[in-house]
């Protein structure tokens, strides 16, 4: 990545036969995905305001307040074939994260030593 930023794109559909936890983002004008829970870790791209992601599990991390309070809770998405983190007080999955999706592997950071590269944005002229 050469510093610039991309917006990655929601996927555009769910293979699963149950019903999966989809969240909205709610940032103003936008949120940074990231590779892990937490503000330090790489920014991935970013997500802008109403776009809507299906949250896969959440990861404890480090606190940020927002639009939905202030919370230590990360949900991880799907989009453009990766996987990264919204910070939960960013993207509203209709209330608390916590019961609605599952708890990441006990280390989420550890999981994203390699974090998965979004592709290239395609560029026109």
């Amino acid at each position: 990545m050469t510093g610039e930023y991309h917006r990655p794109q929601p996927d555009a559909h769910h293979s699963s036969t149950t019903r999966a936890l989809t969240g909205t983002v709610k940032a103003q004008p936008n949120v940074t995905v990231r590779s892990a829970a937490n503000t330090g870790s790489a920014a991935l791209g970013t997500a802008a305001t109403g776009q809507r992601y299906t949250v896969s599990c959440y990861a404890t991390g480090a606190t940020v307040s927002g639009w939905g309070g202030t919370k230590s809770y990360w949900d991880q998405i799907s989009c453009n074939g990766g996987t990264g983190y919204i910070v939960d007080v960013w993207l509203d999955t209709g209330g608390d994260v916590t019961p609605q999706a599952p708890a990441a592997a006990a280390s989420p950071a550890a999981a994203l030593l390699t974090p998965t590269r979004w592709p290239a944005a395609p560029t026109g002229r």
